[in-house]
């Protein structure tokens, strides 16, 4: 049995329309980062109920990072990104929104 391979963006796609492309906007921090949660796993489109394993919820966390951010990780000359670098609240609230066709909810 061969497992298909997703990418990382198709990932979040189907999570997304778990929860009907609904966010809200204090699920983002200041560096950028998405958190957010589904009750169930098999409100995931393609996600069967299998009894073995039961239902279960999940909590999912988005880090996004520009290219060059690896400066702050290596172990050779390890400097701190810029200000100017870093990823803003507002720049990935406009990506999702692009990419994702998301809707912000306040309730």
């Amino acid at each position: 049995m061969v497992a298909k391979r997703i990418t990382i963006l198709e990932a979040i796609n189907m999570v997304l329309e778990g929860i009907n492309r609904n966010i809200k906007p204090t699920q983002f921090d200041d560096q950028g980062n998405l958190s957010f949660g589904i009750r169930e796993h098999i409100d995931i489109p393609g996600m069967k109920y299998n009894p073995d394993i039961g239902i279960f919820g999940m909590n999912l966390s988005v880090t996004f990072e520009k290219p060059g951010y690896r400066i702050n990780k290596r172990k050779i000359k390890q400097k701190k990104v810029p200000a100017k670098h870093r990823i803003s609240k507002e720049e990935t609230l406009k990506f999702m929104e692009d990419k994702f066709n998301v809707n912000y909810v306040t309730q």
